[in-house]
């Protein structure tokens, strides 16, 4: 009995387990008033809240964003996308973002910042399984990502 329990833990423990591609932190502005890194980039295979067809995924990047300036700032994300240039430079946009708790199935692009405030901020896009994600594209700026490793990682 406790060899079949220890079977089954360790089945679903690798088959939650999905590749995150470590990122070579850059430090980017997009003004004055802004400023964000990269912290990590992911393709989870599944999202609760969204059913995605056979040929589409899931690129998640997670970014620390930092509100430069001493007021409030409500910071709208439309003008976040990641590209792709195999053949052809191919962008995607930014489906929907995730600060703090949100509840399943809220679309949202733009948050709140306070004063001097960072926050951790998820970036979701919806992509073609076979296209392999190089830019980021913020304010018509297109700048490659530096990868480094990949490592497994659990829902």
């Amino acid at each position: 009995m406790k060899k079949t329990i220890i079977f089954t833990f360790l089945i679903t423990v690798l088959y939650a387990c999905y590749p995150v591609k470590q990122i070579v932190s850059k430090n980017y502005k997009l003004n004055d008033d802004l400023s964000f890194t990269l912290i990590k980039y992911s393709e989870p295979p599944t999202q609760p809240y969204f059913i995605r067809s056979e040929n589409e995924k899931y690129v998640t990047i997670k970014i620390e964003m930092k509100n430069l300036t001493s007021y409030d700032r409500e910071v709208n994300f439309w003008n976040f996308e990641i590209g792709s240039d195999e053949g052809i430079f191919d962008r995607y946009p930014l489906w929907k973002i995730v600060s703090g708790i949100q509840l399943a199935g809220t679309v949202t692009k733009s948050t709140k910042f306070l004063p001097n405030e960072s926050k951790k901020i998820w970036l979701n896009f919806i992509v073609p399984k076979e296209k392999n994600i190089k830019y980021i594209i913020f304010n018509g700026n297109k700048e490659e990502i530096s990868f480094g490793k990949t490592k497994q990682s659990i829902l």
